[in-house]
């Protein structure tokens, strides 16, 4: 890809894969603060299509998963494709997991964060990762975010196969919001 970050990355988030990732981003976007759908070019990212998930930032209380990469389908036994992010989200996080999202998608900003593997038998990797607004090239649409985990704790698939479904994507423990030139907004 051979694209530069220029976003000042926390160190939980400055990983190699984090940069490329950005610097495909950044490119997509040429100088506008946001690329559009259509700019976005999936061949610059396809290492990373299984790790992502494409949102529509509809309304607070709804956000359709329009796109679930499989890695997400061997982790929670499930495909969220089509369905309210916020409904496989535990009930005590969905307003914070709302405004975070949509935060990072209204402002727009980028956002990076990690989330804790669980111990033991069948437990969740750790994982790092980031959400990028992408603009529709519809303005009637909403604007949707990717959501890429960047960097994924070792996975046990077997540990994953002999169990239920999981019906809560974890929420992060760390959370970041980086400027793209249009600030970044206050989120509790």
């Amino acid at each position: 890809m051979g694209r530069d970050c220029p976003f000042e990355l926390p160190p939980f988030a400055a990983l190699p894969r984090m940069r490329e990732l950005l610097g495909a981003w950044n490119s997509w976007r040429g100088d506008d603060i946001t690329p559009l759908r259509s700019e976005v070019k999936l061949s610059d990212i396809d290492n990373f299509l299984s790790h992502t998930m494409l949102f529509d930032m509809e309304i607070p209380d709804r956000i359709h998963c329009r796109y679930v990469g499989s890695v997400f389908h061997e982790i929670y036994g499930q495909d969220f494709t089509g369905q309210n992010y916020l409904d496989v989200t535990a009930s005590k996080d969905r307003v914070i997991r709302a405004k975070r999202l949509f935060a990072t998608a209204n402002q727009p900003c980028i956002a990076v964060w990690a989330v804790k593997g669980e111990q033991g038998h069948g437990g969740l990797p750790s994982a790092t990762g980031v959400s990028m607004p992408v603009r529709p090239d519809d303005p009637r649409k909403p604007m949707q975010l990717m959501h890429v985990v960047v960097q994924l704790g070792e996975i046990v698939f077997s540990d994953l196969a002999n169990q239920e479904k999981r019906d809560n994507v974890q929420l992060s423990f760390r959370f970041s919001l980086i400027d793209i030139g249009a600030g970044v907004p206050e989120v509790s």
